[in-house]
């Protein structure tokens, strides 16, 4: 059985998905700021509900981003930890195919900004989404479709898996990150 995993959006997901890619279980919620504990919560749901146990997992899939850089790692993170726990392989599906496989798809970057990926094309930042046909979420969008876990069941057979450490986010953009007017020194002397 997979175990999937979201969190690069502010929506976190969690599936499990048996032999024939079937999806035993789904869950998720809007937890900005709180991916781990939604994600561990979400997790145990979807076990308790498919009446499985950590046992059953056989392999995990973590969304890899693009999307916010904190809720990327930290999927990535809960993700090969328990890969490594379970002894099993893991694999990134990128939040494009966690939108919607095989379509024009759009997540934001910054405000005004999306990267957008056609079918069989790289990702690229655009400014304007209109005439792409593009699905996807962020500002301004009221036909927000986030990446969700359970998008990874069609692509298992795709996926890559191998050891946990392998697995790592997919950045398309570096973070935005600013740095203190006044630097502080450790001990409190500044």
């Amino acid at each position: 059985m997979t175990l999937a995993v979201s969190t690069s959006s502010p929506l976190v997901s969690a599936a499990l998905i048996g032999p024939g890619s079937e999806v035993l279980a789904r869950a998720s919620e809007v937890a900005s700021g709180n991916a781990s504990g939604a994600l561990t919560r979400l997790v145990e749901a979807c076990l308790r509900e498919s009446r499985h146990t950590w046992a059953d997992v056989s392999q995990v899939v973590a969304d890899v981003g693009p999307g916010g850089f904190s809720g990327v790692r930290v999927g990535v993170t809960m993700a090969k930890t328990w890969a490594y726990a379970l002894g099993v392989p893991a694999a990134g599906a990128t939040a494009f195919d966690l939108v919607e496989p095989g379509a024009p798809v759009a997540v934001p970057v910054r405000k005004g900004e999306w990267f957008l990926r056609r079918p069989g094309c790289e990702p690229e930042r655009v400014t304007d989404l209109a005439e792409t046909g593009a699905v996807g979420y962020g500002p301004g969008r009221e036909d927000s479709v986030w990446p969700e876990a359970f998008r990874a069941a069609p692509l298992l057979a795709t996926l890559e898996f191998a050891d946990p450490f392998l697995l790592v986010p997919r950045y398309l953009a570096e973070p935005s990150v600013s740095q203190p007017k006044k630097p502080y020194a450790l001990g409190g002397a500044g």
